[in-house]
């Protein structure tokens, strides 16, 4: 069976002293993880955790919490972790749908964790006194380093990833050992790629800016178990990147395109990073400008565009010659998934590395995963098998009885002199239906554009319908935390609010 728990023993056995994952100056092999891993899965049972129990972890990124992973995921658990940035509230909500087993959490959790749900709480990581009880790390401590036995099943659900829905209420996305297994394992498998192959003075390995209460930070993680490859998890400041592949002699780094745009202003040489092989973005519209500047920055390295979510997985990519052939695309459909299109024009997505749904909440799972079909909810363009996504279907702006995209405003908006950053959404209005707003972020010491310029400036590439009624300026554009992507429902209540 595809169990993650004999994923992570794999690669101890294998290579027991390969760096497995690094935070920080901090590091851990595969066998050191193994070992804990197996202490904390003991240690998890002599709390009462038994299979299909949920493990809520609210804490910040650390070696230790990855040890926590590995051993919900052997004891069979259901780990679902929070946002260490939550708020008592965001928390509540989320531990009242969740309704753990245990509460898992660091020292600057602890004591609003014991108040928030009647679960009981353990600690994990030094920090303050706790009972012998609820001190994770000394019950593990004490426990057998021996595998657990646990009757453990590659269909039971080992994860529950939060993501908001259109209500704002979390939803738990629920993935089998199974389903990660194949994602891990797809990662980097199906594309022929060594990012274990190292340059002199370190290990190699993948450099990962993702947080650890978001599916892409475990999907490193769990990628690097199966393809025993080092994985060097690092906060998304562009120097503390680049000095990690320049520790590690890295070959592999992925950043969302806000992130690249901070790495690109720094000096080229400000760091070493002549051991990039592979360079990645993703997750939000990534323009043909940024993939050249790129190039440019990092000449020896292959370029990808990844397209996925944390329902599908990893759906589409573009790489080295197809990225500069079809620019502003994310390529073609990666094997393991079927894609069709609804009579709309979203994508819908099949595949064995679906999630089972979303946790405990059947009527919300039925509105998106339908006879085995997911939809994405991105309305996309297919053109001889290449795929381009033109915007959200729920974000869609409808003026005046048409229906306009988002992203092919921003394109165009984008390249207005002076334009850092666009974000093009739809404003209510009693006779258009909506009307289209420009929000822009300007670089400094440019002045704003009028509202005739930016339409000048669009009036040959963008049908009159299609162009923005309004300009509102601001100083950055809301994003979500982990990805990236642009809150245009946020950028609404703004303008409206103002």
């Amino acid at each position: 069976m595809l169990l993650l728990g004999d994923a992570l023993a794999g690669a101890a056995g294998a290579d027991p002293h390969l760096v497995a994952v690094t935070w920080n100056d901090e590091a851990v092999t595969f066998a050191e993880l193994d070992r804990q891993a197996n202490a904390t899965a003991h240690a998890l049972a002599g709390l009462g955790i038994a299979r299909g129990d949920v493990i809520v972890t609210w804490a910040a990124t650390s070696l230790r919490h990855i040890a926590v992973f590995a051993a919900a995921a052997k004891a069979g658990a259901v780990f679902a972790p929070l946002n260490p940035a939550f708020t008592p509230a965001e928390a509540a909500t989320a531990l009242e749908y969740l309704q753990p087993r245990l509460i898992v959490t660091d020292a600057a959790h602890l004591e609003q964790a014991m108040t928030l749900s009647a679960a009981p709480v353990a600690l994990m990581g030094a920090g303050v006194p706790v009972p012998r009880e609820a001190d994770l790390d000394l019950l593990a401590a004490a426990a057998s380093t021996r595998p657990p036995v646990s009757a453990v099943h590659e269909d039971d659900v080992h994860a529950v990833f939060l993501t908001s829905g259109s209500t704002g209420r979390p939803k738990g996305v629920a993935l089998t050992h199974r389903v990660s297994w194949l994602r891990g394992t797809g990662a980097r498998a199906r594309n022929g790629r060594s990012p274990r192959l190292s340059g002199p003075g370190g290990p190699g390995g993948v450099v990962w800016p993702f947080p650890l209460f978001h599916w892409a930070g475990w999907l490193a993680v769990t990628s690097g178990w199966l393809n025993r490859v080092p994985v060097h998890l690092s906060p998304p400041d562009p120097d503390l990147l680049l000095s990690r592949v320049q520790a590690y002699a890295a070959v592999e780094i992925y950043c969302i395109p806000a992130i690249w745009e901070r790495i690109l202003s720094l000096a080229p040489s400000a760091y070493d990073a002549s051991s990039l092989r592979f360079v990645e973005s993703g997750t939000s519209s990534v323009s043909a400008g940024l993939l050249g500047r790129l190039a440019d920055r990092f000449p020896a390295a292959e370029l990808s565009v990844q397209y996925g979510s944390t329902e599908a997985g990893g759906v589409c990519r573009a790489a080295g010659p197809e990225v500069d052939a079809h620019p502003g695309s994310v390529g073609r459909v990666q094997p393991g998934y079927h894609t069709r299109l609804s009579p709309e024009g979203v994508l819908q997505v099949s595949g064995p590395m679906l999630m089972s749904g979303y946790y405990r909440l059947p009527e919300e799972t039925a509105q998106v995963l339908r006879d085995g079909w997911y939809d994405t909810g991105d309305l996309v363009d297919v053109d001889d098998g290449v795929v381009t996504v033109a915007g959200r279907s729920a974000e869609t702006i409808r003026t005046g009885g048409e229906f306009v995209s988002p992203a092919e405003i921003e394109t165009v908006l984008g390249s207005y002199p002076g334009v850092s950053e666009v974000a093009a959404i739809g404003i209510p209005d009693p006779d258009w239906g909506e009307t289209i707003c420009a929000v822009v972020v300007m670089k400094d010491q440019v002045p704003v554009p009028s509202l005739d310029d930016l339409r000048r400036h669009a009036a040959s590439r963008l049908a009159p319908f299609k162009h923005p009624r309004r300009v509102v300026a601001v100083q950055s554009l809301p994003r979500t935390a982990a990805t990236g992507q642009v809150q245009r429902r946020r950028l609404v209540q703004q303008v409206l609010s103002a």
